[in-house]
């Protein structure tokens, strides 16, 4: 097998952190069947996925998205891309080959545009695809390239999501959690009563589950009529089929993200396994991405209404010292409270659920001259603040799930290094929105003094790139 650095995409030059990375994989590549790369932003994960894929001779890189999709398909790689029917354009009928489908209920045989792309595509031993063409073809090759995959460990979480209706079970009226289904049935068989088939099988289904389950009750639509269901939605899939990686089809795993750590393996079942670790170093400077924490008192749920004060002013302080535009993260709630505080000043701009879009691009497309401050909510991942998009950030509040949920509690008080990880892994992913080049440059700081805690028990679960960017502040 040649070098694996033969392979890097023609006309480009691998950086030095590509080159480290590729090497270690290449070395490591017999020892191991998984290999976590852990990339910081602007590392060049794409050029490095296409390496390992045209390396390994057969392989699918998969994303979670078209806009993912689309950049891969930008580094004109010659590897088949699988993409959606609406995508292509029939030659016929002068329309989307999803319109012509729809129209004549067939595609149009050995022309269709459509139908030669995906053909291509499954019998190419390699493939690029987003996370649902490839569960809906199943184009498996002996090598599985996921990038962005705490995406992927969403998606499986949601394959894994069960439904259970009312007008089937006929559970209690105030059943609202994974204890309160597991104490219903354990009623119904005291006194040696045998279960039905049906609610036995939901017994076993149940009992396989942990009690991190989380459980969210609804209406819905049910054979055509509003009725109620409770839907069971595990923390991890380790116990459900591996249908992204059929151990029969795929034998190496390699899994992409910038956050990335050990509760994700074993949510995903794969701490087993033999498993690589290499940690790329970022390629924007540390004091061009710095994170400095300045606490300013504890945002935890018991002290959050004295601290709301002391955030407030820090943010004018932050607004006043800092040109150009910043971004809030904070959850809902404590926007709405930080309004009361705030809400006349004229740079400070808000959104609800309803109108969130519409506010995120008018703040966007306001100019940097005029420094507007968008107090922003669930805005962890997956926006691109490059330069003047965005020069600094705060984040008011440790990103922490929630123990008003009895699933929550379960896994914070059993399993705490898991539920540390979730808000470290959204802590991470939010100060990635801004500074998103070697060239760009954008701050962020911490104010929750909650953060001091987190970090001083977990600062191991936190990537080399994002503590070589931490800085402490003084504390007050």
């Amino acid at each position: 097998m040649s070098t694996i650095l033969s392979f890097f995409p023609s006309g480009l030059t691998p950086r030095a952190g590509q080159v480290e990375v590729l090497l270690k994989l290449e070395a490591e590549w017999q020892r191991s069947d998984v290999f976590c790369l852990v990339l910081p932003t602007a590392f060049g994960k794409s050029a490095c996925a296409l390496t390992i894929a045209k390396w390994a001779g057969q392989a699918q890189i998969i994303v979670p998205n078209n806009l993912l999709l689309q950049q891969y398909a930008d580094c004109r790689s010659g590897i088949p891309l699988g993409k959606r029917r609406e995508d292509y354009w029939c030659a016929t009928s002068k329309r989307s080959c999803e319109a012509q489908h729809k129209a004549v209920k067939q595609c149009c045989a050995d022309v269709c545009p459509y139908t030669k792309a995906l053909q291509s595509y499954t019998k190419s031993p390699l493939g690029i695809s987003n996370y649902y063409t490839y569960l809906a073809h199943k184009p498996y090759r002996s090598t599985l390239i996921i990038d962005e995959v705490q995406c992927a460990l969403e998606l499986l979480k949601e394959l894994a999501r069960k439904k259970l209706w009312q007008a089937e079970y006929r559970y209690p009226a105030d059943a609202r959690s994974f204890g309160d289904l597991i104490g219903w049935l354990e009623k119904l068989t005291a006194g040696s009563r045998t279960l039905d088939t049906k609610l036995a099988k939901l017994q076993k289904a149940l009992l396989a589950l942990e009690p991190s389950t989380l459980v969210r009750r609804s209406t819905q639509a049910w054979r055509g009529e509003p009725r109620d269901v409770l839907e069971l939605l595990p923390l991890d899939v380790r116990n459900e089929p591996p249908v992204l990686w059929p151990p029969h089809r795929v034998r190496r795993l390699v899994l992409m993200s910038a956050t990335l750590a050990r509760p994700d393996l074993e949510a995903m079942g794969l701490a087993g396994r033999r498993v690589c670790w290499i940690e790329g170093a970022s390629p924007i400077p540390a004091e061009r991405r710095a994170v400095l924490y300045q606490p300013v008192g504890n945002m935890s749920f018991a002290h959050q209404d004295a601290t709301l004060p002391k955030v407030a002013e820090a943010l004018v302080a932050l607004a006043s010292s800092n040109p150009g535009k910043g971004l809030v993260h904070t959850p809902y709630a404590v926007a709405e409270k930080l309004r009361q505080y705030l809400g006349g000043n004229p740079r400070f701009q808000w959104h609800s659920r309803q109108d969130k879009k519409a506010c995120y691009e008018a703040w966007q497309a306001s100019s940097p001259e005029q420094g507007r401050v968008l107090v922003g909510s669930g805005l962890y991942e997956g926006i691109d603040l490059a330069y003047d998009l965005a020069r600094w950030q705060a984040i008011c509040k440790v990103p922490y799930l929630s123990l008003a949920d009895p699933a929550i509690r379960w896994l914070a008080e059993n399993k705490p290094e898991t539920y540390a990880w979730q808000a470290v892994k959204a802590l991470m992913q939010a100060t990635g929105r801004v500074c998103r080049t070697p060239e760009d440059e954008g701050k962020t700081f911490i104010l929750d003094s909650s953060f001091g805690t987190l970090y001083s028990r977990n600062s191991g679960l936190f990537s080399s790139w994002w503590r070589d960017a931490y800085q402490e502040g003084s504390k007050k």
